[in-house]
């Protein structure tokens, strides 16, 4: 046969290398068989019908056909072979032995296997590496089988040849990451398990077999290989299933969705804490990579008895402090407040009543003699009688303690009623700002004592005129009160004794209206701040809880 163009060889299915008096079959899937064609020209119609196919199958595999004789001389070679050999031509294989296309290394071996072959009439496969056209090699998989007469008796050889250098590399590159992760498993600090899930009918979790388990997972846990390998989990460790019946159903949970899970549980076989993540490669299956964490478990717990008994300490040596404080303040007022308040209330309060009555008797009495200038004495005293009056309930009001009676009542009303009741100076402007759905629990007559008092104490730091804002809404649980003038304000050294008793910037009065007012802000749960600069203004905020609990 002459050599033609890939195409015209795979399209010419009337032409094959044999005798046009033989006709290849495949007997018993061990070699080809070749029978004589008698002189009937029907059944040679037949022969070379099937020859044809025959031929055209051979033309048009994707795999590198060559046929020979039985010394190893080639009589054949298709299309596939020569690509696969780098597109030599058929007259460069046709008539050279096979073994001249095989590399050095590996032609006695192909010769045994030849040998071997035609001894036992049996076809073989075998991976050996080919010489190409460009002097390069090529790794191939060879399948032969024998093409034997009518008689059985072998009269040439077929070999089926595939490129298998991909699968080469991909073994060498899969060995290679084998030997890797071999490496990693023996070797890592991790604890690994690698598991078949074992479900009942219903799926639910019965057991597991440890299928595989690295050295670490020894160290860890105590287990030996060759006493739990190939084994149920329940027989190698007897009572597990009782004692942690969460594994089997984290276990069962992953092998069974896929969805990967970590959680720490106190393996109560071994007494010891594991932190473990577990995984499923494959439906029913599990790998657990732990590690032990008894030593971090066992720190932790002592911290946190540390933790609680520090806080117990703070908290039992905060009390004290707090009650010591509370003790050390409550003393110091009624040693300065209720000496001072009993002896003034007793000594003062007689003549200044004595003064008040006089004074009235004189006025109903004498009125005609004292004339109009005694008249405003007689108010002069009057009203100097009621001062010291006040000074005398201040006093006795701040030694006692606070007792509320509590109702509900709204704050923007308690305001709009002190507007009414407040004579306030032309120059002065008052804008209330305080939301109308705003309600509290509180000692009403209390409250507002601390707003008369705050509010005068605004429109006193004003005596050239200003704006006083008061603004009041709900911040969280709380009612929130603001009264913002635009006074003359405070120093920092006036702010930091403001509520203290006894302490006071004007003229008159004894420095008790802001203190009592803190001390009833506070009786209500809330707070009382203040912010103030220098000819800038005063801002008071009043924090009052919407819900007393303070019992009356």
């Amino acid at each position: 046969m002459t050599a033609q163009s890939d195409t015209d060889h795979r399209k010419s299915a009337n032409e094959f290398p044999v005798s046009v008096d033989i006709v290849p079959v495949i007997e018993d899937g061990r070699g080809v068989s070749v029978k004589g064609i008698d002189s009937n020209a029907k059944r040679f119609k037949e022969m070379e019908k099937d020859l044809r196919l025959f031929s055209r199958a051979i033309q048009v595999s994707f795999d590198g056909i060559v046929m020979g004789k039985t010394d190893g001389v080639i009589t054949y070679v298709n299309d596939a072979a020569l690509d696969l050999f780098g597109s030599w031509d058929k007259k460069d294989f046709v008539g050279k032995h096979v073994l001249e296309f095989i590399v050095q290394r590996d032609r006695e071996r192909a010769f045994q296997n030849s040998l071997e072959c035609l001894r036992t009439g049996q076809g073989y496969m075998g991976q050996f590496t080919v010489v190409l056209k460009n002097g390069s090699e090529l790794p191939v998989e060879v399948t032969t089988a024998l093409i034997k007469d009518e008689n059985g008796q072998p009269v040439g050889f077929i070999d089926i040849i595939r490129n298998i250098s991909e699968r080469k590399k991909a073994e060498e590159s899969l060995k290679a990451s084998e030997e890797k992760f071999r490496t990693l498993f023996a070797h890592m600090m991790n604890g690994y398990a690698y598991c078949q899930m074992i479900f009942d009918t219903e799926n639910e979790p019965m057991d597991f077999v440890y299928l595989e388990i690295n050295d670490a997972f020894e160290r860890l846990t105590g287990l030996k290989k060759e006493s739990i390998l190939e084994r149920k989990v329940s027989e190698a460790i007897p009572g597990i299933k009782e004692a942690n019946p969460e594994l089997f159903e984290i276990y069962g949970r992953v092998s069974l969705t896929g969805k990967s899970e970590h959680f720490e549980v106190f393996f109560k076989p071994l007494n010891i804490w594991l932190s473990i993540s577990v995984h499923s490669p494959k439906r029913g299956y599990f790998a657990a990579v732990f590690e032990n964490i008894t030593e971090q478990k066992l720190l932790n717990k002592k911290i946190e008895e540390y933790s609680r008994g520090l806080e117990y300490t703070v908290a039992q040596r905060t009390r004290e402090l707090v009650q010591t404080h509370e003790k050390l303040v409550k003393s110091e007022r009624l040693a300065a407040m209720g000496e001072l308040a009993g002896m003034v209330g007793h000594d003062l309060r007689n003549p200044l009543t004595a003064i008040k009555n006089a004074a009235y008797v004189i006025r109903k009495k004498q009125s005609s003699f004292i004339g109009e200038k005694g008249g405003e004495m007689l108010t002069i005293i009057d009203k100097a009688v009621d001062h010291a009056n006040k000074i005398v309930d201040d006093l006795l009001d701040y030694s006692r303690e606070i007792h509320l009676e509590l109702e509900e009542f709204s704050p923007k009303s308690l305001v709009s009623y002190l507007m009414l009741t407040f004579k306030v100076p032309a120059n002065i402007r008052i804008t209330e700002r305080v939301q109308p759905d705003l309600l509290i629990w509180g000692d009403v007559n209390k409250i507002q004592r601390v707003f008369v008092n705050i509010i005068k104490n605004a429109i006193d730091a004003m005596p050239n005129g200003g704006v006083l804002e008061i603004d009041g809404c709900q911040d969280g649980r709380e009612a929130e009160l603001t009264f913002k003038d635009t006074g003359v304000g405070m120093t920092d050294e006036t702010i930091a004794k403001i509520f203290k008793p006894l302490f006071t910037t004007k003229a008159q009065g004894m420095g008790f209206g802001l203190a009592i007012c803190k001390r009833i802000v506070e009786a209500h749960g809330g707070r009382i701040k203040v912010e103030s600069a220098t000819n800038k203004g005063t801002k008071f905020t009043i924090s009052l809880p919407l819900e007393q609990k303070i019992e009356s």
